[in-house]
């Protein structure tokens, strides 16, 4: 069964000032199809409502893009979020993992900005395996099995990106934080 949400009780569950939560959801989300400013409705959220509004305000909040930079980087990373089943899903129709992807425990993406374009992306995702504690040269270390895949964009030449910081999101462990919240 899908649950609905209003913005004072997501903006209580994530820990959010309601003004903030209001204005992340105006950024982030289409229009309220069944209401406006004076329609009388209070908008209600699902969860993939949720998960794309606070994912947003998290790109502006901790990992300081601009919001219109926050927009095309959820619109860049949808279909990647999709097809890796960052969704909620309530009519069964989950993809199911193939190849190494299926021993992938969790996810992070480095997002790297084009040095000459504000609006272009390339994203580094990286599927952590296993992780292990071991000992090297007498030091303590981990030792990381993971699988590596680009998302390009935009037809742009990687010189645009060498050098350029990264921004690292978490969106393995994002998402579960999110789901635990809407549980609660």
């Amino acid at each position: 069964m899908i649950e609905y949400y209003t913005n004072r009780e997501l903006a209580d569950c994530f820990g959010v000032k309601l003004a903030k939560w209001k204005r992340w959801s105006r950024e982030f989300l289409p229009p309220d199809p069944l209401g406006g400013l004076q329609s009388g409705y209070a908008r209600q959220y699902v969860p993939d409502d949720a998960f794309k509004v606070m994912l947003g305000g998290h790109l502006v909040a901790e990992l300081k893009f601009a919001v219109p930079q926050a927009r095309q980087i959820l619109t860049d990373l949808k279909p990647w979020l999709k097809r890796r089943n960052f969704h909620f899903d309530f009519a069964g129709r989950r993809q199911t993992a193939q190849g190494a992807q299926i021993h992938v425990t969790r996810y992070r993406i480095v997002i790297q900005q084009a040095r000459s374009r504000a609006a272009v992306f390339r994203y580094e995702v990286v599927g952590i395996i296993d992780k292990r504690h071991i000992t090297y040269q007498g030091y303590p270390a981990y030792q990381t099995l993971s699988v590596e895949e680009s998302l390009v964009t935009a037809k742009t030449p990687a010189a645009e990106f060498h050098g350029q910081p990264g921004r690292l999101l978490e969106i393995s462990l994002f998402f579960e934080w999110v789901r635990q919240k809407l549980k609660a």
